[in-house]
């Protein structure tokens, strides 16, 4: 491995992945931020859904096209916010 690299271990076919990747984004979670850089919609909402327990519908197919090229979203602070206007 290279810095700037991570490995993604599937079970079920038991084989390692080495990929380029965004250490930032892969660690932001730590912070409670999430990072969307270059990101298919697709794959955000995902991400969002299980952070949130929501469920997103892409109802137009052409937004599948989509991508983020490059978003900081700062969850503990949007929270802590929401929370407090209560």
């Amino acid at each position: 491995m290279q810095p700037g690299q991570k490995v993604i271990y599937n079970l079920l076919d038991e084989k390692l992945l080495c990929t380029t990747t965004f250490v930032e984004s892969d660690i932001a979670w730590k912070s409670g931020r999430i990072i969307y850089r270059d990101t298919p919609l697709e794959d955000a909402l995902r991400t969002l859904s299980k952070r949130f327990d929501v469920e997103f519908r892409i109802v137009n197919p052409l937004l599948k096209k989509y991508c983020f090229l490059q978003v900081l979203l700062l969850i503990n602070v949007w929270i802590r916010s929401w929370n407090t206007s209560k």
